[in-house]
Formats: C-alpha cells, structure tokens, sequence
C-alpha cells in the first residue's frame, strides 16, 4: 500500500510533463534558422525592390543552394533577370499609353508584346552591381527526420541612366526585329518612345 501514494504521484508527474513534451514536437515542414551571415535579417531582404538616390534597388534569391558560392551566383542572376524584366514591361505601360484611342491599339499591343516575349532572355542591362549579400542556413523538419538547406539573398542596384540606356537600346532592338518589321505603325511608335526622355 505504501507504493501507491509513490506510483499515484509518479502518474500524475508523468500527466503533468506529457502535455510539455507534446507541445515541444516539431511539426513537419516547421523551419529553424540555425545559422546567420549576420546577426541580424537586415530590412531589405523581404523587400522586392525600390527606387533611392537616383539608383533601382532590386533583391535577388537563390532558393535552396548547397553553398553559399551557387547562392551568390543564383541571387545575383536573379536580381539581374528582375531588372531586365522591369524594362520590358517599362516598354509595354508605355506603348499601351502611346496607343490609347488608336484604332489598331489592340494588334499594335499584341504585336509588340509578341516582339518582347521573344526577348526576354536577351535584354541587356549595364551596370547592376551586387551591394549585399545575406544567408541563412536553416533546418526543416521531414517525415525522416531534419533536412538542411541554405538559401542566399543578394541585394543589386543600378542607375536610373543605364535603366533608361537599355529601354532606348531595347526600342530600337524591337523596331527592327523580324516580328515588327513589316509594321510600319508599331515601328514609328516604337521610335518615337526612343526619342522620348
């Protein structure tokens, strides 16, 4: 009779940690940031990207990379393909403006958005200029245990001048590729945004 107090008092010991213990299991797909480049976040990796200064500020991301190199690499790309994107929908805001009440303004945007899809790739912006860079190396929970990863954000400005070098080299790339080469409307609009600062 004297182990029962003992073995009640042990049960309600175990009663009262089990609750802590469940509460401390991690959750599958919960993520923990095991180590920094910094101590600190800095404010500008959740953003996108900004204007400052007469400079465009854009923020790049690798994903998850196995090395901290791949990841500067990957971000640095990424920043870079941000703002080349940036100048072609610079181009389409200005050419749907330039044809508002045109007639033809729907085959004339069609025309030119077809032109710069194929451009993508091959918009060319001088000037960006890696700033920053910041890591994290983080731990997530899986169905066999903790996965490792790394992801890299870097942080790449450039002037507002190679911005508006590239739209105008941009332009004149369009005006005379294949896909408007017959459109003689498309083109003059297309020259006449070049010409404009």
């Amino acid at each position: 009779m004297s182990r029962t107090p003992v073995a009640l008092a042990l049960v309600a010991l175990l009663a009262a940690t089990l609750p802590g213990c469940a509460g401390r299991q991690a959750v599958k797909g919960s993520r923990s940031v095991v180590e920094r480049s910094v101590d600190r976040k800095p404010d500008w990796v959740e953003r996108r990207s900004w204007e400052d200064n007469g400079r465009v500020w854009v923020v790049g991301a690798s994903g998850t990379v196995k090395d901290v190199a791949l990841g500067e690499e990957i971000a640095t790309a990424t920043a870079k393909r941000t703002i080349a994107e940036s100048v072609g929908q610079a181009i389409r805001s200005e050419f749907r403006a330039a044809t508002t009440g045109n007639p033809n303004a729907e085959r004339l945007g069609r025309a030119v958005d077809s032109a710069l899809s194929l451009r993508t790739d091959r918009v060319i912006v001088r000037g960006v200029m890696p700033a920053e860079r910041y890591w994290e190396r983080y731990e997530v929970i899986t169905d066999d245990g903790v996965a490792s990863g790394l992801e890299v954000s870097m942080l790449c400005s450039v002037s507002k001048d190679d911005l508006a070098a590239s739209r105008k080299q941009e332009l004149q790339v369009l005006a005379q590729s294949e896909q408007l080469k017959a459109d003689a409307e498309a083109r003059k609009l297309l020259e006449s945004l070049r010409t404009q600062p």
